[in-house]
């Protein structure tokens, strides 16, 4: 089986708060380390959250759905595989490069969630909504 995203996501909005995004489908995605993951339908995301500062979110928001939804699902408690926040981090930059991700994007977006994603590792439970 190749790797990456192999099948579409099947999504849709919340209760319309431009926020948060329900699965209706699963979405599998194959790591070349760690093997399948599904993300399950009824999982709820905001996809990637780049803060709105005018020039960040310019060319950093609004992108990389699929990844950022991963990034999500494997932050959560009680999901396997179960990652470190290493693991989760360069989980996120694979998955960008399985879709072929420009470098300019992959790499600030890698950062971003390196620095900016310690407080919300693990807080969650998997089925918990947004």
């Amino acid at each position: 089986m190749k790797y990456g995203f192999q099948n579409s996501m099947l999504v849709e909005l919340k209760d319309n708060s431009d926020k948060s995004w329900i699965f209706y489908r699963p979405l599998l995605y194959v790591s070349k380390k760690y093997g399948p993951i599904e993300i399950p339908t009824g999982f709820e995301t905001d996809f990637s959250s780049v803060p709105r500062v005018p020039v960040a979110y310019q060319l950093w928001g609004n992108r990389n759905h699929r990844e950022g939804a991963l990034h999500d699902y494997i932050f959560r408690k009680c999901v396997y595989p179960e990652l470190s926040i290493w693991q989760c981090s360069e989980l996120f930059m694979e998955a960008m490069k399985s879709r072929g991700v420009s470098f300019y994007i992959r790499y600030p977006m890698y950062y971003g969630v390196c620095i900016g994603s310690f407080p919300f590792y693990k807080k969650r439970f998997v089925w918990e909504k947004l």
